[in-house]
């Protein structure tokens, strides 16, 4: 049997989840789509180590189980997206507006943050701006021309830092804050990868009994192979995380100390080490479960579950339809306990997710003219989508809460290129890094604050 599973090409692994208690509609939102996306990559790894399949058709099997819809294709990113973009949110609503552009450049670390906002006839926009190294900001009917600086490369013991570090934010690592988990998203990204792959090419695998499952309608025996998943199982891949974080400790303990400091949650981890333990500790909890997963016609047919210390079967079943995830749904124990239901007629695709037999969400989408809508438990959003460089715009023409339809209208836009805004320097400049609190009480006083009482009133 060995040999049946000497190919170690290329692989990605999960960590299987239980089902959703009774009521719990979001969390079993989530448990489903986890299961289903974890599985999905799980199984996977018996394709790839498996004898059976030749490496030409590796690719085709994984692909056709999450082939995306037409909706998906339609906001999926490029990688280059994520290198430098632009996000652009604005919204109106009985006169009153919003609009917000961040833009990354993860090449040259610089990144801009651009507001405005309109209310009650009063208006407020303002710049943040970082170019790696020194942090700038500027609210112009508050400060004029006037600006903040913040000089990350240098000791700063100023008033306004030791306010914010009382806060739990650490000025000194803001630079960590807006630009370190861009910069270093895409290698770590890459690293996990990596660390999926190590970590389940480290692991055995055997043929499991042929098991019946339906796909578009068809009835039919597939193979089945099946892995063991235990506390071993999730230290290896542990081990690879601590690996694949290596020399961005930093930037994680930055964000998790923020994180923690902030939600003033005593139980969130405020280093990379400390969350590091606790995955540790967890991991002594695993159960012992057997995951099997199935083939048919070049992409997965289903996945089964045991866990052998509950003594319970979890299941999924990929129905199919345009796309072979169109219609799936999670079994615990013979009972379905989450499910999308997906269909396409002409050119309209709807998508229905239901936890145990109620609707959470309905997504409808007509891929020949853009129209979009969205509802869930008394919400409905309608608008028109379309694919951009890159990315995707989505305009937003009304919403609908419960019997009373909103006048809003808004954009949602992403798309590849930095258009990183500046700060206007002409007036004065004022280090945050260094200013004393008399002289922040100084510059207090002379600042307009008419536009920001009126907003906050």
């Amino acid at each position: 049997m060995e040999s049946d599973f000497n190919n170690n090409i290329d692989n990605s692994g999960f960590s299987p989840v239980s089902e959703p208690q009774q009521g719990k509609s979001k969390k079993g939102l989530f448990i489903g789509i986890g299961a289903v996306a974890a599985a999905v990559c799980a199984a996977g790894v018996a394709v790839y180590n498996s004898g059976m399949f030749q490496k030409a058709m590796i690719s085709p099997i994984i692909e056709n189980t999450v082939k995306p819809d037409r909706f998906m294709e339609t906001i999926q990113m490029t990688p280059d997206t994520m290198k430098a973009y632009t996000f652009d949110i604005s919204g109106e609503y009985q006169g009153q507006s919003i609009s917000l552009e961040y833009s990354m450049d993860t090449a040259t670390k610089a990144l801009s943050l651009d507001a405005d906002v309109k209310i009650s006839g009063t208006n407020l926009n303002g710049t943040l701006a970082s170019d790696g190294q020194t942090v700038k900001l500027q609210i112009p009917q508050i400060m004029g021309s006037d600006s903040f600086f913040f000089d990350t490369t240098k000791e700063n013991d100023g008033f306004i830092v030791s306010l914010l570090e009382n806060q739990g934010i650490d000025l000194s690592k803001s630079n960590t804050y807006l630009n370190g988990a861009e910069s270093d998203y895409s290698v770590v990204y890459e690293r996990l990868s990596v660390a999926w792959k190590n970590t389940l090419n480290k692991l055995e695998y055997e043929k499991a009994e042929k098991k019946e499952f339906t796909v578009d309608g068809v009835t039919s025996e597939c193979q089945g192979y099946k892995y063991a998943y235990n506390t071993d199982v999730i230290n290896m891949f542990i081990d690879e995380i601590v690996s694949a974080f290596s020399g961005y400790e930093e930037t994680a303990d930055a964000y998790l100390s923020a994180v923690a400091n902030l939600s003033r949650d005593t139980d969130s981890p405020k280093s990379f080490n400390e969350a590091i333990s606790k995955l540790r500790e967890s991991a002594k909890e695993a159960h012992n479960m057997d995951i099997s997963f199935y083939v048919y016609k070049n992409a997965l047919s289903g996945i089964v579950i045991n866990d052998k210390d509950e003594n319970k079967v979890r299941e999924i079943d990929f129905l199919g339809g345009n796309v072979r995830m169109d219609n799936f749904k999670v079994i615990s124990d013979g009972k379905t306990v989450f499910e999308k239901k997906g269909k396409t007629e002409g050119t309209q695709e709807t998508a229905e997710y239901f936890v145990e037999d109620m609707q959470i969400f309905k997504r409808s989408y007509d891929y020949s003219n853009g129209d979009l809508k969205f509802s869930s438990d008394g919400f409905e959003l309608n608008g028109k989508i379309e694919k951009q460089d890159g990315g995707f715009k989505l305009d937003v023409n009304s919403v609908k809460i419960g019997d009373e339809e909103l006048d809003v209208n808004g954009v949602i836009s992403l798309k590849k290129g930095a258009t990183i805004k500046t700060v206007d320097e002409s007036g004065e400049k004022y280090d945050v890094g260094t200013m004393k609190k008399d002289d922040f009480v100084k510059l207090y006083s002379k600042w307009d604050l008419s536009a920001l009482s009126a907003l906050m009133s």
